[in-house]
This record gives C-alpha cells, structure tokens and sequence, in this order.
C-alpha cells in the first residue's frame, strides 16, 4: 500500500466528518468502522494471514511459503519457512526445490508482493 493511498483516504474521511460548536471533529461509530474496513482492505495483501491446508488449499502452480514438516534427504524440517509448492492433481505437496519429494505443511501463506526499490535507494 502506498502512503499516497492512506493519506487521500484520511483527507477524505476528515472532510466528511462532523465537528462540533469548538470546531473539534466528531466521529461516529459508523465512521470508525467504514475507516476500520477500508484500512483493512487497503493493507490486505501486505497482512496476509498463514491458512490451515484443511481449510483451504493454494490454487495454480506458484509456488507459496509453508510451514514444513519432514525429512528431505538428509534435511529433517520441524517447522520451518521454506518455499512449497501443492499439486492437486496428485493432493501432495513439495518443497519448491526438489519436487520429486513429499513433505507434510501445516500452513500456508501466499507469496507477498516485493517492496518496490527506487533506483539509489539500496
């Protein structure tokens, strides 16, 4: 989300507000839940949330973060972030890597968006 977004969106919400005799802006609940929903929705991506593969599982091909659990080779995974990948066709999952090998996931997260780097910004 861009800090450009989040500032058009407080300009508005402060001109529609109320203010009272003081000049001090009133804010009713209504108001504080359509910022609260819009803020939430503007942050979505950036505030993704793991996902319980019992519940949902990734759709495509992409690869997605998971938590793994296994051996692979000679590497035992208790718990560890790695790059997974899910096929459907076969209901088995694999590390992004090797993916002729099966591991367990017990969450799943997609991929989020890069930062974007201005050039000279590193």
């Amino acid at each position: 989300m861009e800090k450009k977004s989040v500032l058009e969106f407080v300009r508005q919400m402060r001109e529609s507000c109320a203010r009272d005799g003081a000049n001090n802006v009133i804010v009713s609940p209504a108001l504080w839940e359509k910022i609260a929903r819009t803020l939430e929705g503007l942050c979505a991506p950036a505030c993704a949330e793991w996902l319980d593969p019992a519940w949902e599982l990734p759709t495509g091909d992409g690869a997605v973060l998971a938590v793994v659990w296994g051996r692979v080779g000679n590497v035992e995974y208790h718990g560890a972030v790695e790059l997974a990948c899910y096929f459907e066709d076969e209901d088995v999952w694999a590390l992004w890597r090797d993916p002729n090998r099966e591991i367990r996931v017990s969450h799943w997260m997609p991929i989020p968006e890069l930062p974007t780097v201005k050039e000279g910004e590193k």
